[in-house]
C-alpha cells in the first residue's frame, strides 16, 4: 500500500483590518450623567482640543492628518460654525462640508464612495437628526457653554464608545484624539494632553475648565471659579467662588470663605497650571503628578478629609 502524504498546513493569519471610526459631537450630553467632566473652551476652542488633543493654539498635530498616516479616508459633516477660526483643521479631512445640519443624504453618499477605514466626523447642532454612521460611534456630548457662564452643569461633557464603561475619573476633551487614535493602532504624539481611555490607567485628581474671561480648577469634590485673568498674584476672592459639588452640585453655595485652605490650595495649582501655559515645551505642562503635588503642599487633601470626617467648616 502506497502511503500518501498531504503536507497540512495552517493559513497564514490575516492582519486585522483597521476598524471605521465615526465621532458625533453633539450639542448637549444627554445620553448619561456620569461622573466626569471635560476640559472645556469657548465651542471653538473645544472643537480644536477634540482633533488636536491639546489646548495649545495653532497645534498642527489633528485626528484627521494623523489616521490619514494609516490609511484612512476622513469626512466631516458639520455645523456651519464648526471651526470657523481653523481653516487648516478643516482642510485635514479629506471632505469637509459645513451645513445647517448634516444631512443623511450627503453621509451616505460620502460613505458609499469612501473605501475603509474611514473615520467621519459628524458634529450634529441642537434640533438636527442624526445621519447615518460607520463602524464603531463615539459620542461627545458638550454642554451650552457660553462665555458669561462657566457653572459645572454648562461645562459637563463626557465620551462614549465601544469599551468605555462608567469611568471614576475626570475626563478632558484632549482624552478624544488619543482614544481613537489608539483604536486604530496609531501613534498618539507625544505632546498630545490627552490619554487614552480604554487602554491607559487614568487617574486624575484636577482639570482645568477655562472660559473668555474665567477659568476654574475641579476636582471630583470642589470647583474653584476665579473670574480674574490673568491670575493676580493672591485670590480675590470677591472675584471666585468654590463650590462643594458632593453637597452642593448645583452650586447654589459660595464656600470660599468658609473653606480657605482648599481654595488657596486650588488656587496655587490653577497660578502653576496658567504659568505652564506660557511655555510652549511639552514636557513643561501641567500633568496631574503636578497637580497633585501642589494640593497635597496647600493642605487640600487634609482639609477634605478633614470637612468629609466632620462635616465642619475650617
Amino acid at each position: 500500500m502506497i502511503g500518501l502524504l498531504f503536507a497540512c498546513s495552517s493559513p497564514e493569519p490575516q492582519p486585522l483590518r483597521p476598524p471605521d471610526l465615526t465621532l458625533v459631537i453633539t450639542a448637549r450630553d444627554t445620553l448619561t450623567d456620569p461622573p466626569t467632566f471635560s476640559l472645556t473652551d469657548t465651542h471653538a476652542k473645544t472643537q480644536q482640543t477634540i482633533l488636536t488633543g491639546t489646548l495649545q493654539p495653532g497645534a498642527q498635530q489633528n485626528l484627521p492628518g494623523i489616521l490619514r498616516l494609516y490609511g484612512y479616508q476622513s469626512g466631516a459633516f458639520v455645523g456651519n460654525d464648526f471651526l470657523l477660526e481653523r481653516p487648516d483643521l478643516q482642510g485635514a479631512f479629506d471632505t469637509f462640508q459645513p451645513d445647517a445640519c448634516p444631512t443623511a443624504q450627503s453621509v451616505n453618499a460620502w460613505l458609499e464612495s469612501a473605501p475603509s477605514p474611514t473615520l467621519l466626523v459628524l458634529h450634529v447642532p441642537q434640533g438636527c437628526p442624526m445621519p447615518p454612521t460607520r463602524g464603531e460611534t463615539w459620542t461627545i456630548g458638550l454642554g451650552d457653554l457660553r462665555a458669561d457662564q462657566l457653572t459645572d452643569h454648562h461645562t459637563r461633557a463626557s465620551l462614549h464608545g465601544p469599551g468605555l464603561g462608567l469611568l471614576d475619573t475626570l475626563q478632558t476633551t484632549a482624552d478624544v484624539m488619543p482614544t481613537l487614535l489608539s483604536r486604530a493602532e496609531a501613534t498618539v504624539p507625544s505632546d498630545a494632553e490627552g490619554h487614552d481611555l480604554i487602554g491607559a490607567i487614568v487617574s486624575r485628581d484636577a482639570i482645568v475648565q477655562v472660559g473668555e474671561t474665567t477659568i476654574s480648577l475641579r476636582t471630583k469634590q470642589h470647583r474653584l471659579v476665579v473670574n480674574d485673568r490673568p491670575l493676580p498674584p493672591t485670590l480675590n476672592t470677591k472675584a471666585g467662588a468654590l463650590f462643594d459639588l458632593q453637597n452642593d452640585p448645583n452650586e447654589d453655595t459660595n464656600v470660599i470663605t468658609q473653606l480657605p485652605t482648599i481654595a488657596q490650595a486650588m488656587y496655587a495649582a490653577l497660578q502653576d497650571w496658567e504659568q505652564q501655559q506660557q511655555d510652549p515645551s511639552a514636557r513643561s505642562r501641567m500633568g496631574e503628578d503636578r497637580f497633585r503635588e501642589i494640593l497635597q503642599d496647600g493642605g487640600y487633601w487634609e482639609s477634605t478629609s478633614r470637612n468629609l470626617s466632620d462635616g465642619d467648616s475650617e
